[in-house]
């Protein structure tokens, strides 16, 4: 179990009170202590305050590049986890302390664009794939989101021009290229 919001323990609350009561009393230790030198231990209803709101995985300076990138891969794993069961706000916010860490990792600004996707932040969500996209200029995924994003804003000619990028970028990508053909 993760968090309060594991898919596991969906439902729980409503389901089961007694049961919800009782889990959220249970100690646990911080899911990434064995990635990283995190030493938390507290009540399970706490586990994803302490992922998202404690500077713990959030890096002082205090990382060197390897250490910092193990913490941005567990908080990755996190955020991940909370995304695939809906907590979009949590998972952003996890996203958001993982790039703080390793503001070059391609993926991590692409899982937050999606994030933003999710809870219709659309101008966000194409800033971070922009972003993603510096990092990555190969990075389609990144291109295609932007553009559902576009379309979401009714900025259409936008979004064709990231369609449009993203196949002068990746020459074998299967799309057709005669509409970008000036």
């Amino acid at each position: 179990l993760t968090g309060p919001t594991d898919k596991n323990i969906q439902g729980l609350k409503s389901g089961c009170p007694l049961g919800w009561r009782v889990l959220a009393r249970v100690s646990v230790r911080c899911p990434l202590s064995e990635a990283t030198s995190c030493a938390w231990t507290g009540m399970y209803s706490e586990l994803q305050s302490h992922l998202t709101d404690s500077g713990e995985h959030g890096g002082g300076g205090d990382l060197n590049e390897q250490q910092a990138e193990t913490h941005a891969l567990g908080l990755k794993g996190q955020a991940n986890e909370l995304y695939s069961s809906g907590n979009y706000d949590d998972a952003m916010r996890l996203y958001t302390k993982a790039i703080a860490l390793c503001p070059e990792m391609v993926t991590l600004w692409s899982n937050r664009a999606a994030a933003h996707f999710q809870l219709r932040h659309y101008s966000l969500c194409v800033a971070d794939c922009e972003r993603a996209v510096e990092c990555d200029p190969s990075f389609t995924k990144a291109y295609v989101r932007a553009a559902q994003a576009h379309v979401q804003l009714g900025n259409l000619d936008s979004a064709l021009v990231s369609l449009c990028a993203c196949v002068h970028c990746v020459p074998n990508i299967c799309l057709s290229r005669t509409a970008c053909l000036d």
